[in-house]
């Protein structure tokens, strides 16, 4: 009989410092030639995928979920037992060919988080540099730019304008520094056409003690028409954005990006034009901007690693030691089971699961060797061999 065994120790101590989540979720299994069994492991398996479902939902917004929803179910909740560290069927029952039941899932939030992180969906918030943003609208007539002010409530979009921006960075995992905030005292020492500038959006930066300056400016080209109210019958606008190092003034990331809207009526259309002039534009400044190692540590990544070739438990903590002492960047190692001369446990590193695994073939004077049989961006499964000095 196999027996698997938990390292008891190190597990709890790691599990304690684990952040964990706990849910409820129902499942539903088709029971096919009255085999209830088969029905009842689909159910639980369906219930672990609404159960990731609901955490997803409180770390990205339900725009994302839905427009990533194919990436989500491949990366996400087609694993979604990878992220379970203990579940309880709190109820459970069979009517007609259906099989039902209510569990309670301990979901680990860390692993979650660093899956959703590798997939783009994600940042981890604590990593992510300090960003000032400043918003500005040019009459199209006059050329004028107006800097936007948290206090106005406007009817043209300009609000929800510096809105979705600042939304969507933060969201991202970048901390916000709203320029409007304080545009009463900072309108006293720059005008917008100065914080166009990389100077003055270096020295902006500074006051506000910023990672990175963003300037970004919106140019309402919209047609109106009618008579009594004037509707307006379509919407373009133009949205150019730069970015710049507050400590350098050097330029990080300058693009432009238009959005039209056709048959809205009302301030609907200029709505619309502006999200699909900002969305494409933010999505490349925030990778630019994700990119740039100013302000920014090297990211943490959990890495699920499998061992085989043990020939005891003593061998797994001598390599676990082995791994402490001889790779860099580790911060961390939870072990998560031992059976049958096969280790399981999750390695928290800076860096990526290359990374870890180009270290791990580094390793020549511990007695023993590796062989990395295969890997991806969450994983890694290893065989060990010579293990004459860990007999």
């Amino acid at each position: 009989m196999t027996v698997f065994l938990l390292a008891a120790s190190p597990v709890e101590s790691a599990a304690a410092q684990e952040e964990v989540v706990t849910v409820t979720a129902d499942g539903f299994g088709l029971i096919k030639k009255g085999n209830v069994s088969d029905a009842r492991g689909v159910a639980i398996q369906n219930a672990f995928s609404k159960a990731i479902n609901k955490v997803v939902a409180t770390l990205i917004s339900d725009e994302t979920i839905r427009q990533n929803h194919a990436e989500l179910d491949t990366y996400v909740y087609a694993v979604a037992q990878t992220f379970i560290q203990n579940y309880s069927v709190v109820k459970e029952k069979a009517i007609g060919n259906m099989y039902q039941l209510s569990i309670r899932v301990d979901v680990s939030a860390k692993r979650l988080k660093a899956t959703l992180a590798d997939a783009g969906f994600y940042h981890l918030r604590s990593k992510m540099p300090e960003v000032l943003l400043i918003t500005a609208k040019q009459d199209r007539e006059t050329g004028e730019l107006v800097l936007s002010l948290s206090e106005e409530e406007s009817n043209d979009g300009e609000h929800t304008f510096e809105t979705l921006f600042s939304d969507y960075l933060e969201e991202a995992g970048f901390g916000i520094i709203k320029f409007s905030d304080n545009a009463g005292f900072a309108g006293n020492i720059f005008s917008a056409e100065e914080l166009l500038t990389d100077e003055a959006m270096k020295e902006a930066g500074a006051s506000y003690n910023a990672d990175l300056v963003s300037f970004v400016r919106l140019l309402d080209n919209s047609s109106i028409y009618g008579g009594e109210g004037r509707s307006l019958a379509s919407a373009s606008v133009l949205i150019t954005a730069k970015v710049v190092e507050a400590k350098t003034g050097e330029l990080v990331f300058s693009d432009m990006s238009r959005g039209i809207d056709f048959g809205s009526e009302g301030e609907t259309a200029l709505r619309r034009a502006v999200k699909n002039a900002a969305i494409p534009l933010l999505k490349k400044m925030s990778d630019t901007m994700a990119s740039n190692k100013i302000g920014i540590e090297e990211s943490l990544s959990i890495v699920h690693m499998t061992v085989s070739g043990l020939k005891s438990y003593d061998d797994f903590i001598k390599f676990n030691k082995t791994m402490e002492e001889k790779v860099e960047n580790i911060d961390s190692i939870e072990p998560r089971g031992f059976s049958s001369g096969r280790a399981a446990l999750d390695v928290t590193i800076k860096g990526t699961t290359k990374n870890l695994s180009d270290a791990l073939t580094m390793i020549y004077d511990a007695g023993f060797s590796l062989d990395i049989v295969d890997y991806g961006t969450d994983y890694i499964v290893l065989k060990m061999k010579n293990l004459k000095s860990l007999e």
